[in-house]
């Protein structure tokens, strides 16, 4: 998970530890992009509104890697910004998912879980044959 406000990545990371997930934090998309290249990671969960690199450069960055394990990661953007045309450009520039803040802990993690047993079932043999 990348947010450069401390107090929301522990927030977050706590809310998703207590559902059972292991969750890593960074403060910034250019260490999110370094920590994603070093594998291990399932799940990107990114805020958008970043000082210097934000989260479209992010998204940007991890679609275009060489890298299928990055280039295919699921992602999910968190942002206070809430407009139809957010959305919209979240998606297209590559998050599979959006929440706008003040994000409710039960919804975090429905979307995250449903994000990634999406992204599970879409790779799996027999979601592939059909």
């Amino acid at each position: 998970m990348v947010d450069d406000e401390p107090e929301t990545r522990d927030l977050l990371r706590t809310v998703l530890e207590a559902r059972g997930a292991f969750v890593d934090t960074v403060g910034s998309a250019s260490e999110a992009l370094a920590r994603l290249q070093t594998g291990g990671v399932d799940l990107l969960l990114s805020d958008i509104g970043m000082p210097g690199e934000d989260g479209f450069w992010l998204i940007h960055q991890v679609r275009s890697s060489a890298d299928p394990r990055v280039n295919s990661m699921p992602a999910l953007a968190l942002t206070a910004y809430a407009r139809a045309e957010d959305l919209d450009r979240a998606l297209s520039a590559g998050f599979h998912m959006y929440l706008s803040r003040p994000i409710h802990p039960d919804e975090l993690v429905k979307v995250a879980s449903d994000l990634m047993s999406r992204i599970v079932c879409d790779a799996s043999p027999s979601a592939q044959d059909q």
